[in-house]
């Protein structure tokens, strides 16, 4: 500071208007107060007013250098724990065509159930695809009593998230209930109708039939976390569905023939007891 600036070298100051007074008192430097930049220094310079200190700036990051390590650290470890446990999905799908034109036996279309020809037979097909019925039989197809994607009693306990955190700091190994693990047996269960059924239900969760807006054609799409399965999953669930709309259409053809053989022997009879009618 110079007296020139604030008054006399021995503290006084000269009134305003005498020589070497200011022409108005005040601190200047403080002018610059709120944004600390000018603060004992002579005040902040002109057009100095919003902008950015980078070295206030970096003086800040540099005091807080370890808070922020250790906030970037935490957030890169949390992040790593939560993809690990992340498992990838597969997806297969296979392609159903519905055939529209049914033959009709002696014009008898009751014997045909659920083959009708009107604009609602993909709805009604792909309902009859995702059916328990359907389920019930892929599950006895691929045997998935057996498979632990579907069992839930042959799975092994995975360590949550939260078990491997908490195993930092208590010492306890997360994965030793999985080493010890010993399933039940499987024939104690197997056959039960209720199991059976839980698991078709399972087996639904991961499948979607999606019909064509327009059009014929059927998706059937299955999802897994084994690309196998998920493969089986919709092969065998057309494959499934195929062949019980072929029995579905023998029974049919079936229960005509049984029908036109029972109306022939009742002609037949008729003919015998009444000769005279029939040679009419």
């Amino acid at each position: 500071m110079t007296a020139d600036a604030y008054g006399k070298s021995d503290g006084t100051y000269p009134e305003q208007g005498q020589p070497g007074a200011p022409s108005s008192y005040g601190y200047g430097g403080y002018g610059g107060y709120g944004g600390y930049g000018g603060y004992g220094g002579g005040g902040a310079e002109p057009g100095a007013a919003g902008q950015i200190d980078l070295r206030f700036l970096l003086g800040i990051l540099r005091r807080r250098k370890f808070l922020i390590a250790a906030i970037t650290l935490f957030v890169t470890l949390a992040t790593y724990l939560y993809v690990s446990q992340l498992t990838p999905l597969y997806q297969a799908s296979a392609e159903i065509l519905i055939d529209p034109k049914r033959q009709n036996v002696v014009n008898i279309q009751e014997v045909e159930e659920g083959l009708s020809n009107d604009w609602l037979t993909t709805e009604t097909e792909a309902t009859i695809i995702g059916s328990q019925d359907i389920a019930l039989k892929v599950v006895n197809e691929l045997e998935l009593e057996r498979n632990p994607l579907f069992n839930w009693k042959l799975r092994r306990p995975e360590p949550s998230l939260k078990d491997v955190i908490a195993g930092w700091f208590t010492g306890e190994d997360p994965a030793a209930e999985a080493r010890n693990f010993e399933p039940e047996p499987l024939e104690t269960y197997a056959n039960d109708p209720e199991f059976r059924e839980r698991l078709a239900r399972n087996f639904r969760r991961s499948l979607s039939v999606i019909p064509a807006d327009r059009g014929r054609v059927i998706d059937v799409v299955f999802v897994s976390t084994d690309p196998e399965m998920a493969m089986l999953g919709a092969n065998t669930t057309a494959e499934v569905y195929i062949e019980d709309l072929q029995e579905s259409k023998g029974r049919a053809t079936s229960e005509a023939t049984d029908w036109l053989t029972e109306r022939v022997a009742e002609v037949q009879e008729g003919t015998v007891e009444n000769p005279e009618k029939g040679q009419s």
